[in-house]
């Protein structure tokens, strides 16, 4: 305001009074000139930026570029929350089913961004049922690496500290379909799957506090609109499902990865520490490792050598 106030007193002509501007003048600025000063707000560019991403007779370079913007703009949990306040989260959720494969991939991204630690915007979006169709495409051949790794990202932040949607993976055999991305190709899949299946166990802890707080001491940032950053327990639902779908076994014994086949997971350093860390907390939680164990050496062994 203070902006504004200085360049309307240095834009009155000589020949006017010399008096303060008041609220009435500065109404009857032009709006373009408000925003030239002042700057356009959060929730007018993210207007702009969806507008010009829904507009099809655009470049993709364009639209994606547009999605890119918005995508930085919902990092803030104002941003995020307001997705709901601006009706933005049906056009989103409509161009995550872009035929456009950047499009499609940004709208994804942004989604996961949006409901990251925030349980106001998990909620919202979560409420519109996007499970089946991220499901969908998780283990998908007909998009790329890159957009199933954006899904198993929107998945994460959908899943994370919420039983209701984890029962909801439950119900959609959402544990297979994990399953299944621990032998894609791409092994930044594989990578994201792993930190996922870890992620779930870790908040698959008694309500007791004291063990929560055991467990979750290093489990990242609070959850905003929580009480704190012990989530709801799945009381063991994400255990049994690690066990009965031998989720440790696939992530210990990876097949080959790469356009050619020819790389071996255990020799990747990321996929390797993220699969360790999962395996602890199975075990940390009263999983047994049975005949993985072997293989769980193995990793154990590269990571030493």
């Amino acid at each position: 305001m203070e902006s504004l106030l200085k360049w309307s007193l240095e834009n009155t002509p000589a020949d006017e009074p010399s008096v303060p501007p008041t609220a009435e003048r500065i109404k009857e600025l032009d709006p373009a000139i408000i925003d030239m000063i002042l700057g356009k707000s959060d929730a007018v560019i993210m207007k702009e930026k969806l507008a010009i991403a829904q507009d099809e007779s655009r470049e993709e370079d364009e639209r994606v570029e547009a999605l890119d913007d918005f995508e930085m703009l919902v990092e803030q949990i104002d941003n995020a929350n307001n997705l709901e306040n601006m009706k933005m989260w049906e056009p989103l959720i409509e161009l995550a089913r872009s035929p456009v494969p950047g499009v499609q991939r940004h709208a994804i991204w942004i989604a996961g961004t949006a409901v990251q630690n925030n349980s106001a915007a998990q909620n919202n979006f979560l409420k519109r049922d996007p499970l089946p169709y991220l499901l969908s495409l998780v283990t998908s051949n007909q998009v790329s690496g890159s957009t199933r790794s954006k899904v198993l990202y929107c998945l994460s932040g959908s899943l994370k500290h919420n039983v209701g949607a984890v029962r909801r993976l439950d119900e959609l055999g959402g544990w297979e379909l994990l399953k299944r991305t621990l032998q894609d190709p791409d092994i930044t899949v594989r990578r994201k799957a792993a930190f996922l299946i870890n992620t779930l166990l870790l908040q698959d802890i008694s309500t007791n506090r004291s063990t929560a707080v055991a467990l979750h001491a290093s489990d990242g940032p609070e959850m905003h609109g929580a009480d704190g950053p012990v989530p709801d327990s799945t009381e063991g639902l994400v255990k049994k499902a690690v066990m009965d779908h031998k989720l440790i076994h696939a992530l210990v014994q990876p097949p080959p990865y790469g356009p050619h086949g020819d790389g071996d997971a255990v020799h990747d350093p990321d996929y390797r520490e993220k699969v360790l860390q999962t395996v602890d907390t199975f075990v940390r939680n009263g999983g047994e490792l049975g005949d993985a164990a072997e293989s769980v050496a193995a990793f154990k062994q590269a990571r030493g050598a």
